[in-house]
């Protein structure tokens, strides 16, 4: 009987040499392999699937957590370690299986691959990533200190593999320089549930501090004065009736035109333009020197992003532009600030409130309330066009600037013009149609 191939021997079968060998020692081996192979699969899911939360956990469990944020915080070191291990392990468990096939079925060496790589996905990457994927800090406390043994064990070769990784690297012009780690907008959300649930952060804290990750998704569209609606005047308004409209209006900065709205010449301040009144003679176009230069955004910008260009240029108002240029809007720093904090100041001051309900279905809306607010308050669903408040799309309805008093009507409602401004519609009442009404439905 042939002697059998002792195990020492087992890597140069890769070559396809058959042999005999041991079958319990050489099954004892594989199953030692593959529990090698599952370890540091789930090592790396663990380690780096962990959230802000867990580490938070972490930071209380001593040595192993102290370990596990070492192993996470140092990938340069945890990743390679973890790499170099597993494909040792699975070259090694190939050997074996290639072994044991030539050995029970010398003349079918092919169900290696049906044998080996079956088992090494299942057993060896998709199960322990599940499992880790499922508990990720368990499974990173218990696999810290396994790992972290071996990563010391082949530090010498892991810095030779890295230096000789990084020369190729740089070959290809990519920097491998650590970066700074930055928390997900996620992993911040799931702070906010924690500390809610917990009582530390309050009703109003909390919808504040979701009305900022709102914010920096918004843009200016969402948030200006639509076209319809913005007070203007044209450079050769009358003096005093500037003053009266800008004292009713109660506005602090207003845009003043040449021939119309898309031709504006600069910003006038309330405050100048009351400073200065006495020495100001009408018509004599003096009333220029007090404009401010306009400044223009596209309706596209983010939010946030206007809220920063407001405070790099001290200013509070820029005229919103689309991609021809015409005027489309105009967005104020109030108009950012109300976004964020608007909702908590409506709850202390209900005069302010968009849409007021009357009783029996009746609703007195306010002409620039937005489209949006207005249908998930009211439950009136608009259909989409190029308007963005209530006042908007009674203007796109009837096609002219309505006088008080002018209906539309819509989804069995009756929208009644009951306040206008010069061009701005500013209160509207909605009601249900009734069946004796006959008013005819403008398309």
């Amino acid at each position: 009987m042939t002697d059998p191939v002792p195990l020492s021997g087992l890597l140069p079968l890769i070559g396809g040499a058959a042999a005999e060998i041991d079958l319990v020692p050489a099954l004892a081996l594989a199953a030692t392999l593959l529990s090698f192979s599952a370890m540091f699969s789930a090592s790396e899911t663990a380690i780096f699937s962990l959230q802000a939360t867990d580490r938070e956990h972490l930071k209380r469990e001593g040595l192993p957590g102290a370990l596990v944020e070492a192993l996470r915080s140092d990938k340069r070191r945890t990743l390679p370690s973890i790499l170099i291990g597993n494909e040792l392990v699975n070259i090694s468990l190939s050997a074996v299986f290639a072994s044991l096939i030539l050995t029970l079925s010398p003349t079918r060496p092919w169900l290696n691959l049906f044998v080996a790589t079956p088992l090494l996905i299942l057993f060896g990457e998709v199960t322990p990533k599940t499992l880790a994927m499922a508990n990720p800090r368990r499974a990173a406390l218990f696999l810290a200190r396994p790992l972290t043994f071996w990563s010391l064990m082949i530090t010498p070769a892991r810095w030779l593999l890295m230096l000789i990784a990084d020369f190729f690297t740089r070959i290809f012009g990519v920097d491998t320089s650590p970066r700074s780690e930055v928390m997900q907008e996620d992993e911040v959300r799931q702070l906010i549930d924690q500390g809610s649930k917990a009582g530390a952060i309050g009703a109003n804290e909390r919808a504040l501090i979701d009305r900022l990750f709102d914010f920096s998704d918004t843009t200016v569209s969402r948030l200006m004065t639509p076209r319809p609606d913005i007070i203007a005047f044209p450079i050769n308004t009358p003096l005093e009736r500037l003053i009266d409209e800008l004292q009713r209006s109660r506005v602090s900065r207003v845009p003043i035109y040449q021939g119309r709205i898309d031709n504006i010449l600069g910003l006038l301040l309330t405050k100048d333009l009351l400073r200065f009144k006495g020495q100001i003679n009408p018509g004599s176009g003096e009333l220029r020197a007090l404009l401010q230069e306009a400044f223009y955004v596209p309706a596209s910008k983010r939010a946030a992003d206007m809220l920063k260009e407001f405070q790099k240029r001290r200013s509070h108002m820029a005229i919103v532009v689309d991609e021809h240029g015409s005027v489309v809007g105009l967005v104020t720093l109030d108009d950012l600030l109300g976004e964020l904090v608007g909702e908590l100041l409506d709850e202390q001051d209900e005069d302010s409130q968009d849409a007021v309900p009357v009783g029996h279905g009746v609703w007195t809306v306010i002409g620039s309330m937005d489209v949006d607010d207005f249908q998930e308050r009211v439950g009136i669903t608009l259909p989409e066009g190029e308007y963005h408040t209530v006042g908007g799309f009674i203007l796109d309805r009837v096609g002219h600037i309505p006088e008080k008093g002018e209906r539309v009507i819509h989804e069995a409602h009756v929208f009644e013009v009951i306040g206008v401004d010069h061009r701005r519609i500013t209160k509207v009442s909605v009601r249900p149609l009734e069946p004796v009404e006959g008013e005819e439905v403008a398309t």
